[in-house]
């Protein structure tokens, strides 16, 4: 995960507190969280990489944004992205931004954000 744009308000006293959840199967992983920033970037240091098996060619990969609201509240939903892993090919590297949704089956006018992902199928 690079970084997020545009990223609603979610909170009334403060900016997005914005983490990236990745689910892929039974597997999950959770990005640093980057605190008070609409625009959360994760930099080359903090956790923001992680690597999935494969075991379906029909795979989807999740990545959803959420407002961090501690570790005793509920996180507010921003939106997400799903990866379909047969769309892609073995061995490229890709680099795209795609637009945060609610649900890949409802469009919304209501901006959400976008989310830039760097990834590559091995």
């Amino acid at each position: 995960i690079l970084q997020c744009f545009g990223l609603p308000k979610l909170d009334r006293s403060s900016e997005s507190d914005g983490v990236c959840y990745l689910v892929c199967g039974s597997y999950a992983f959770a990005t640093d969280v980057i605190e008070n920033n609409n625009n959360p970037i994760w930099m080359r240091k903090s956790r923001r990489a992680c690597t999935f098996p494969i075991f379906h060619g029909y795979a989807r990969l999740f990545a959803g944004i959420f407002d961090h609201d501690g570790f005793t509240n509920k996180d507010d939903f921003a939106g997400r992205v799903v990866i379909d892993v047969a769309r892609l090919r073995p061995g490229s590297c890709y680099d795209v931004t795609l637009p945060l949704r609610l649900s890949c089956h409802v469009y919304s006018r209501r901006q959400r954000g976008a989310i830039r992902i760097r990834f590559q199928l091995d």
